[in-house]
């Protein structure tokens, strides 16, 4: 149709380098090192939203399991929860570490840090600023992602190896390593 956009035109509003994106629905979110996070539509192409707040690039944002919330963390140290709707921050938490990478899943955020840790923050426990729990992991923490059944997450980390933590007990399972395994860059 004559209206439609076509495919590979680019997503105009950002001032710097993407770091991270996220797709939910119609919505695509980009962090970026202007310190903002973005929000644009896919299927017009706009921009739809400016989430700014944080004092150092944004290294990851993500979704929070539906398109009206967000999670963005930012070499700053902290954390933000985004309501898009009001299009504003409603908690920050300070993470105390350079922010590197973030995922969500059953209600927490787990994110991979500077200081060699993964955090968890509960999002039920409205109270709180300071994490559930830490794992300490004995390497800067590039890149995390969460298993389908929300049990396990897989880090990677700057000394080349990927560990796999165990949620229930806090544990590293597995560690994964090969000669020609490296991580590029931070």
């Amino acid at each position: 149709d004559s209206d439609s956009v076509p495919v590979g035109e680019a997503l105009q509003g950002s001032n710097s380098s993407i770091t991270s994106i996220d797709v939910d629905g119609d919505a695509i979110l980009a962090s970026s090192n202007d310190f903002a996070t973005r929000v644009w539509s896919l299927s017009s192409h706009r921009l739809n939203l400016t989430l700014t707040g944080h004092s150092a690039k944004v290294n990851s944002a993500k979704f929070l399991g539906v398109p009206t919330k967000i999670a963005s963390g930012s070499a700053d140290r902290t954390i933000k929860l985004w309501d898009v709707n009001r299009g504003s921050c409603i908690k920050t938490f300070w993470a105390g570490s350079n922010f590197y990478d973030l995922v969500y899943g059953n209600y927490v955020i787990i994110s991979g840090h500077f200081d060699q840790k993964i955090r968890c923050w509960d999002l039920n426990r409205s109270d709180e600023k300071d994490p559930s729990w830490i794992v300490p992991l004995g390497g800067k923490v590039t890149a995390v992602d969460i298993s389908n059944d929300g049990t396990k997450v897989a880090c990677c980390l700057r000394d080349n190896t990927i560990k796999c933590v165990d949620l229930r007990t806090l544990e590293v399972l597995q560690t994964y390593s090969d000669e020609k395994f490296k991580t590029g860059e931070d």
